[in-house]
């Protein structure tokens, strides 16, 4: 498995008083729940969760943010399986909601039969836009 390029700290004290974070998600499949930012950043690795994705095929991901403060929500794909999460590995960008949902297809170049990184981050609806390495 080829290393990450970053690895995203854990979101500030200040976002757990407001109930900031991640929620759910559900993709491919998976659904999984947490407690927010209280949790902080996780790995959830695909060994005891795995999505079975077809190359072209379309999935859609679907994020659930705090039921009381609209967030921003933005998630990568890593389809070429480098390490990095490129612009254009991009899946979902949704603004100034507290669900957030997005359909896409898996490229035909994805490569086959190995783990695809997912990266989603997320944060208040008037702070920065999260990046795939940002601590939000």
């Amino acid at each position: 498995m080829l290393p990450v390029a970053c690895q995203p700290g854990n979101a500030p004290t200040a976002n757990q008083s407001f109930g900031m974070g991640i929620y759910r998600v559900q993709f491919g499949g998976l659904d999984t729940t947490t407690n927010g930012a209280a949790d902080g950043y996780q790995d959830y690795s695909c060994r005891a969760r795995a999505a079975q994705l077809v190359r072209g095929g379309s999935y859609t991901l679907v994020v659930r943010t705090n039921p009381n403060v609209d967030e921003t929500v933005r998630a990568w794909l890593d389809t070429n399986n480098d390490g990095q999460f490129a612009a254009a590995e991009q899946v979902l960008a949704s603004t100034n909601a507290r669900q957030h949902q997005a359909t896409f297809t898996v490229p035909a170049t994805a490569p086959a039969g190995v783990g695809l990184r997912l990266r989603i981050a997320a944060d208040y609806a008037n702070a920065p836009v999260p990046t795939a390495c940002s601590t939000r």
